[in-house]
C-alpha cells in the first residue's frame, strides 16, 4: 500500500469515527432512551430497525437505527450483524451498482470537507 493510500484509510477511519461519535452524541443529548432496556431487546431493535430501514430507507427509521447503534456503542456492544446477513448482502450489492463518480465521489467530498474543519485553527 503506498502512502498517500494509507493516508487515505486513515482519512477516511477519522472520519467514520468523527461521525459515530457526532451520531452518539445527538444521541446523548436526546436522552438515551434505551439505556435501561436490556441488551438482547436493544439488539432486537436494531435488526428490526435495520431491516425495516433497508427496505425503505425511512428517515425516521435510520434515527432510530443510529440511536440503536449508538446505545450498543455506549455499551461497548456490537450490533448483530449476523441477523441481517441477507440484508448486508443486498446493501452491498446496491452500493456496488452505484457509478464510480456517484458515491464514492459524495463520500470523498464529505471527508474532504471533514479534514478541512478539523485543520481549522480553534477559537
Amino acid at each position: 500500500m503506498s502512502d498517500e493510500d494509507a493516508r487515505g484509510d486513515e482519512d477516511a477511519r477519522s472520519y467514520i469515527a468523527h461521525v459515530l461519535m457526532e451520531e452518539t452524541a445527538d444521541y446523548l443529548r436526546r436522552g438515551r432512551i434505551f439505556e435501561a432496556d436490556p441488551l438482547g431487546e436493544v439488539e432486537a431493535g436494531w435488526v428490526a430497525a435495520f431491516k425495516t430501514w433497508t427496505a425503505t430507507h425511512h428517515p425516521q427509521v435510520r434515527k432510530m437505527l443510529d440511536d440503536l447503534w449508538a446505545e450498543l456503542r455506549l455499551r461497548d456492544a456490537e450490533p448483530p450483524f449476523a441477523r441481517v446477513e441477507a440484508e448486508l448482502d443486498a446493501l452491498r450489492q446496491r452500493l456496488a451498482a452505484i457509478p464510480a463518480e456517484g458515491g464514492p465521489a459524495l463520500l470523498a467530498a464529505r471527508i474532504e470537507a471533514y479534514l478541512a474543519q478539523r485543520a481549522r485553527p480553534a477559537n
